[in-house]
Protein backbone atom coordinates (compact mmCIF):
# COMPACT_ATOMS: atom_id res chain seq x y z
CA UNK A 1 0.00 0.00 0.00
CA UNK A 2 2.34 2.23 -1.24
CA UNK A 3 1.21 6.04 -2.37
CA UNK A 4 3.35 8.42 -3.42
CA UNK A 5 2.39 12.48 -2.24
CA UNK A 6 4.89 14.02 -4.99
CA UNK A 7 2.55 16.50 -6.47
CA UNK A 8 0.79 17.79 -3.15
CA UNK A 9 -0.39 21.12 -5.10
CA UNK A 10 -2.93 19.14 -6.55
CA UNK A 11 -4.45 17.46 -3.82
CA UNK A 12 -6.68 19.35 -1.68
CA UNK A 13 -6.09 20.18 1.87
CA UNK A 14 -7.85 16.77 2.83
CA UNK A 15 -6.43 14.50 0.87
CA UNK A 16 -3.40 15.79 1.63
CA UNK A 17 -4.14 15.02 4.94
CA UNK A 18 -5.17 11.29 4.71
CA UNK A 19 -1.72 10.87 2.60
CA UNK A 20 0.20 11.95 5.58
CA UNK A 21 -2.07 9.57 7.65
CA UNK A 22 -1.50 7.07 5.18
CA UNK A 23 2.89 7.89 4.92
CA UNK A 24 2.66 7.69 9.21
CA UNK A 25 0.86 4.28 8.98
CA UNK A 26 3.34 3.12 6.59
CA UNK A 27 6.57 4.46 8.59
CA UNK A 28 4.99 2.68 11.77
CA UNK A 29 4.00 -0.52 10.16
CA UNK A 30 8.15 -0.52 8.57
CA UNK A 31 9.12 -0.04 12.48
CA UNK A 32 7.44 -2.13 13.69
CA UNK A 33 8.47 -5.10 11.35
CA UNK A 34 11.82 -3.95 12.00
CA UNK A 35 11.63 -4.11 15.70
CA UNK A 36 9.97 -7.78 15.12
CA UNK A 37 13.33 -8.82 12.67
CA UNK A 38 15.30 -7.27 14.83
CA UNK A 39 14.07 -9.24 18.31
CA UNK A 40 13.82 -12.80 16.53
CA UNK A 41 16.16 -15.62 17.15
CA UNK A 42 17.05 -17.36 14.45
CA UNK A 43 17.86 -21.15 14.30
CA UNK A 44 19.82 -22.29 11.76
CA UNK A 45 19.30 -23.41 8.62
CA UNK A 46 18.99 -27.45 7.77
CA UNK A 47 18.92 -27.69 4.13
CA UNK A 48 22.13 -25.70 4.66
CA UNK A 49 23.73 -27.77 7.44
CA UNK A 50 23.18 -30.87 5.41
CA UNK A 51 25.01 -29.07 2.70
CA UNK A 52 27.70 -27.89 4.75
CA UNK A 53 28.48 -31.55 6.51
CA UNK A 54 27.97 -33.59 3.51
CA UNK A 55 31.27 -31.14 2.07
CA UNK A 56 32.94 -31.31 5.12
CA UNK A 57 32.56 -34.93 4.90
CA UNK A 58 33.65 -35.23 1.53
CA UNK A 59 36.90 -32.64 2.75
CA UNK A 60 37.68 -35.03 5.37
CA UNK A 61 37.39 -38.16 2.95
CA UNK A 62 39.69 -36.36 0.67
CA UNK A 63 42.41 -35.74 3.58
CA UNK A 64 42.24 -38.98 5.04
CA UNK A 65 42.85 -40.39 1.26
CA UNK A 66 46.01 -38.21 1.07
CA UNK A 67 46.98 -39.31 4.53
CA UNK A 68 46.37 -42.90 3.49
CA UNK A 69 48.72 -42.82 0.33
CA UNK A 70 51.26 -40.42 2.16
CA UNK A 71 51.63 -43.54 4.61
CA UNK A 72 51.83 -45.91 1.03
CA UNK A 73 54.43 -43.85 -0.34
CA UNK A 74 56.59 -44.02 3.09
CA UNK A 75 55.80 -47.79 3.09
CA UNK A 76 56.99 -48.54 -0.08
CA UNK A 77 60.12 -46.84 0.54
CA UNK A 78 60.97 -48.58 3.51
CA UNK A 79 60.23 -51.74 1.54
CA UNK A 80 62.54 -50.23 -1.30
CA UNK A 81 65.53 -49.39 1.12
CA UNK A 82 64.61 -53.10 3.24
CA UNK A 83 65.53 -54.52 -0.32
CA UNK A 84 68.90 -53.03 -1.05
CA UNK A 85 69.66 -53.97 2.14
CA UNK A 86 68.84 -57.55 1.57
CA UNK A 87 70.74 -58.04 -1.79
CA UNK A 88 73.80 -56.19 -0.42
CA UNK A 89 73.82 -59.47 2.50
CA UNK A 90 72.83 -61.55 -0.22
CA UNK A 91 75.59 -61.04 -2.28
CA UNK A 92 78.17 -61.30 0.58
CA UNK A 93 76.90 -64.54 1.21
CA UNK A 94 76.91 -65.40 -2.12
CA UNK A 95 80.35 -64.32 -1.99
CA UNK A 96 81.48 -66.77 0.98
CA UNK A 97 79.71 -69.47 -0.86
CA UNK A 98 82.05 -69.25 -3.96
CA UNK A 99 84.57 -69.17 -1.54
CA UNK A 100 83.18 -72.07 -0.05
CA UNK A 101 82.56 -73.91 -2.90
CA UNK A 102 86.13 -73.50 -4.49
CA UNK A 103 87.84 -75.24 -1.40
CA UNK A 104 85.22 -78.31 -1.65
CA UNK A 105 86.23 -78.62 -5.14
CA UNK A 106 90.04 -78.23 -4.32
CA UNK A 107 89.17 -80.82 -1.67
CA UNK A 108 86.76 -83.68 -3.34
CA UNK A 109 89.49 -85.87 -4.26
CA UNK A 110 89.94 -85.53 -0.49
CA UNK A 111 86.18 -86.38 0.04
CA UNK A 112 86.30 -89.33 -2.60
CA UNK A 113 89.03 -91.03 -0.16
CA UNK A 114 87.36 -90.58 2.81
CA UNK A 115 84.37 -92.12 0.82
CA UNK A 116 86.41 -95.02 -0.19
CA UNK A 117 87.48 -95.70 3.27
CA UNK A 118 84.24 -95.13 5.22
CA UNK A 119 83.29 -98.14 3.15
CA UNK A 120 86.62 -100.08 4.00
CA UNK A 121 86.13 -99.32 7.73
CA UNK A 122 82.31 -100.64 7.23
CA UNK A 123 83.85 -104.53 5.81
CA UNK A 124 86.63 -103.96 9.02
CA UNK A 125 83.54 -103.44 11.63
CA UNK A 126 81.14 -105.69 10.57
CA UNK A 127 83.65 -108.37 10.45
CA UNK A 128 85.54 -107.43 13.99
CA UNK A 129 82.00 -107.53 15.29
CA UNK A 130 81.39 -111.19 13.78
CA UNK A 131 84.72 -112.18 15.19
CA UNK A 132 83.93 -111.01 18.60
CA UNK A 133 80.90 -113.00 18.29
CA UNK A 134 82.23 -116.29 16.88
CA UNK A 135 84.92 -115.91 20.09
CA UNK A 136 82.21 -115.04 22.95
CA UNK A 137 80.16 -118.05 21.55
CA UNK A 138 83.18 -120.19 21.74
CA UNK A 139 84.19 -118.83 25.58
CA UNK A 140 80.36 -119.38 26.85
CA UNK A 141 79.96 -123.01 25.09
CA UNK A 142 83.62 -124.45 26.13
CA UNK A 143 84.25 -122.33 29.84
CA UNK A 144 80.09 -121.93 30.74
Amino acid sequence: MNISCFHITHFESYDVHICHVIFRYQKEEEERERELLMSRVFAPNEDTAITIDAALQHNTRLQSANHGMDELLHSGSNILSNLRDQRGALKGAQRKMLDLMTTLGLSNTVMRLIDRRTHQDKFILFGGMLVTCIVMFIVWKYLG
